[in-house]
């Protein structure tokens, strides 16, 4: 158990040095950032949340289009600090994207991205007490595959540095051995640092 911990921790630092660095030594984009987010499945009502997403983008050669993955890692509270505490539930997710530059100028770019999306749900509930602190994990694990679409828009500031507003994307997955549906739409605002070429 301790080995695979280790392959995962080793695995998950190997994506993110994939998708913050590699842009920038090839002369890309790399995007950190926050945001709210919700989450619902197809048996259940919404449940809020918290999450951090590290996008990257790699332009095509001098086209429209563009390599776009992004790791997203988020905190379901819905129930935290209530009265009576049912659960909380951390994800993991990478998306592998593609995207198109709607509107593609000096300063701002609007662009459509989607991809495959695999996601990784872990539920943690209760113990003895009911204080965070106690909290347990339970059995409840499961990872999902599906797909992730959205819109992005980047403001440049300078040469080097930009920012970029996500309005609305959302993941759609299918749990494993299972026909439950569940779908995340998150909103994020991100700031970048830019290692392409003046125009």
């Amino acid at each position: 158990m301790k080995q695979r911990d280790d392959m995962k921790k080793k695995a998950f630092k190997l994506i993110l040095i994939i998708v913050l660095f590699v842009p920038l030594a090839a002369r890309g984009q790399a995007y950190v950032g926050g945001g709210y987010m919700t989450s619902t499945n197809s048996d259940s009502h919404d449940v809020k949340g918290v999450e951090v997403v590290i996008q990257s983008k790699y332009q095509i050669k001098d086209s429209r289009f563009a390599i776009m993955p992004s790791v997203n890692m988020g905190l379901l509270y819905e129930y935290v600090n209530k009265e009576y505490l049912e659960s909380y539930t951390t994800t993991l997710s990478i998306a592998a994207n593609g995207s198109f530059d709607i509107i593609q100028s000096k300063w701002v770019i609007f662009s459509l991205f989607a991809g495959p999306v695999i996601r990784w749900e872990h539920t943690f509930e209760p113990g003895s007490e009911s204080t965070f602190n106690e909290y347990e994990a339970r059995a409840n694990k499961s990872h999902e595959w599906g797909y992730e679409l959205g819109v992005t828009l980047d403001v440049r500031i300078s040469d080097k540095i930009s920012t970029r507003l996500i309005p609305f994307a959302v993941q759609r997955t299918l749990k494993e051995q299972s026909s439950l549906l569940h779908q995340t739409s998150y909103l994020t605002l991100m700031i970048g640092i830019n290692n392409t070429k003046k125009n």
